[in-house]
């Protein structure tokens, strides 16, 4: 797999989000954090199912760094995930799969 590739891959599999609920203790108003990332796995049948950060990068072999590097850089800002239908927006069903998978185990 090439460095572009690559880059793409990693693009289609991380999500950046609005934070849900802006939190604060001294003014509820404001926030700390202004959005939140989102990591998947790809299996060979395209199912992707949400993992935790460090999972993500262990398993790919990259750093925190590169992924938001890739992510804010602006060659990549081309959604491939909305090209590809790979956008899962309900988050109850990524739940349901899980439990599924476990299940078969």
């Amino acid at each position: 797999m090439s460095w572009e590739q690559r880059t793409v891959y990693i693009d289609m599999l991380v999500q950046k989000e609005e934070t849900k609920r802006q939190r604060n203790r001294k003014d509820e108003d404001k926030s700390r954090r202004d959005f939140i990332w989102l990591y998947f796995l790809q299996t060979l049948n395209e199912k992707r199912f949400r993992v935790c950060k460090i999972m993500f990068e262990n398993t790919l072999g990259i750093n925190e760094r590169s992924v938001i590097y890739w992510k804010n850089d602006s060659k990549h800002k081309v959604d491939y995930r909305e090209q590809l239908g790979l956008i899962v927006n309900n988050h109850t069903e990524g739940v349901k799969d899980r439990k599924e998978i476990l299940i078969e185990l």
